[in-house]
């Protein structure tokens, strides 16, 4: 759609309120299926990435495993969810804020922007 039609093709739209009852049951049949679809899609997603950060780090990860003893964490907390937070603590060093403020917000502070650290 161009931004010369705006929202043209609202007009042709019928409200669920206008349609018979058999038409309305049907469209939010089917909404209620996508819908379904949708949250066990996310719910499978958000399940590999905790499981994806669970992993271990491999060894052949020689930066990574160097950074990680360097500063002091522990054998058993080399997971690739750590690598990832020593990556951004890295480049929130480096002057990066969209990672200072990834890390605020996984850390629980998400004070406002003025307010110091």
């Amino acid at each position: 759609m161009s931004a010369r039609q705006g929202n043209a093709g609202a007009k042709n739209l019928i409200p669920v309120t206008e349609r018979s009852k058999d038409e309305a049951r049907k469209i939010s049949s089917e909404g209620g299926k996508a819908s379904g679809v949708s949250r066990r899609t996310a719910r499978d997603r958000k399940k590999l990435i905790e499981k994806l950060l669970r992993m271990p780090v491999s060894m052949d990860q020689k930066d990574m495993v160097k950074r990680m003893r360097d500063m002091g964490i522990p054998e058993d907390d080399w997971t690739q969810g750590t690598a990832v937070l020593v990556r951004m603590i890295q480049e929130a060093q480096a002057g990066n804020v969209a990672a200072f403020r990834a890390l605020c917000r996984v850390s629980g502070d998400d004070r406002p922007e003025g307010e110091a650290v």
